[in-house]
């Protein structure tokens, strides 16, 4: 339930490309870019990958994604090769 403004410049992109930028979670979306246009229209929701957690629900400008946190099994398979 994590939340982020973003400032874009001006003009806008016409895509943007999203992603967690921790360890700790996993993307539960495609990876694919968003256009800016769509966002600031009507929002959007990204399809989620690992459950059936949805929402139609979005506010102009918003972009809604899904993610997890790693369980202690996905912890310990990233740090497998580590050691």
């Amino acid at each position: 339930m994590g939340a982020a403004t973003f400032v874009l410049p001006n003009p806008p992109p016409e895509t943007v490309n999203v992603a967690p930028a921790t360890s700790g979670l996993i993307p539960c979306f495609p990876p694919n870019a968003f256009h800016v246009a769509d966002a600031m229209k009507e929002g959007v929701v990204a399809e989620n990958t690992c459950g059936d957690a949805a929402t139609e629900t979005t506010q102009a400008g918003e972009v809604v994604l899904f993610a997890h946190q790693k369980s202690i099994r996905e912890v310990l398979n990233s740090t497998r090769g580590e050691f």
